[in-house]
């Protein structure tokens, strides 16, 4: 039985709205809106939740790239795909230490714009992205690599500061319900932006357009939501 998507949607809104008014009146909430009021929790958890769905179009769709259009082998798609998260293991903890130096609010800020720049780059709003379109051998990985490094610097530069401004911006008691909520929004940020830039390109597909053609139009609204997450990062003021 298929249950048409604007059921799902008035179903979610109404148990959304029974959720929020049960924790309004619970003695113990899960979740406590009270946080919200915070602007700068507000704003750099609303800055997370954007820059992981901007994350997808990269995570999940570059590895289907590699071995479908580039024809690499697994291990070499996995080998490319670790470049993200090495380079974050590098710049992760530099950036959590400049953050409390200087504050977390332009580094995250700044993580987020990289993450803007290298996406549309990617998709060709710069020049014509060759990248996708015929580079040989070496000189194709090499650009994926480069890439795939300054995703990994974005991350790195966005999230340990963006999670320290978090943690930093509740009381002491409040601090469980903090870190619970920054980890559900990490996911759901993820789980969001797996589904919609797999669904644009399903789509795209399905009227007749190519991979390389729907990924580069997935990359554009990735840029585009990284560029929100800009101006989240800006909004949540200083901290």
């Amino acid at each position: 039985l298929e249950v048409p998507r604007w059921a799902l949607l008035i179903g979610f809104a109404v148990f959304a709205a029974i959720f929020a008014q049960v924790e309004r009146l619970a003695s113990a909430p899960v979740f406590d809106f009270s946080l919200l009021k915070n602007r700068t929790f507000a704003f750099s958890n609303l800055a997370g939740f954007l820059f992981f769905i901007c994350l997808s179009p990269i995570q999940v769709l570059m590895p289907f790239y590699l071995e479908s259009v580039l024809g690499l082998a697994t291990s070499s798609v996995g080998i490319l795909m670790a470049s993200i998260p090495l380079t974050i293991f590098v710049v992760a903890p530099c950036a959590g230490r400049l953050s409390d130096v200087f504050g977390s609010r332009w580094l995250s800020l700044l993580g987020a714009l990289l993450a803007t720049a290298t996406l549309a780059a990617m998709s060709g709003l710069f020049k014509n992205p060759a990248w996708l379109t015929g580079l040989a051998g070496n000189e194709h990985r090499d650009r994926v690599i480069g890439f795939l490094i300054a995703m990994g610097m974005s991350v790195g530069l966005f999230q340990s500061p963006n999670n320290s401004a978090i943690m930093n911006s509740v009381p002491s008691n409040k601090l469980g319900t903090a870190s619970a909520l920054l980890a559900t929004v990490r996911n759901l940020g993820l789980v969001t932006g797996a589904g919609l830039s797999t669904s644009m390109v399903g789509w795209q597909m399905s009227e007749g357009a190519s991979f390389l053609v729907a990924y580069r139009g997935t990359l554009v609204v990735g840029a585009a939501v990284a560029l929100a997450a800009v101006l989240a990062s800006f909004g949540k003021g200083r901290s």
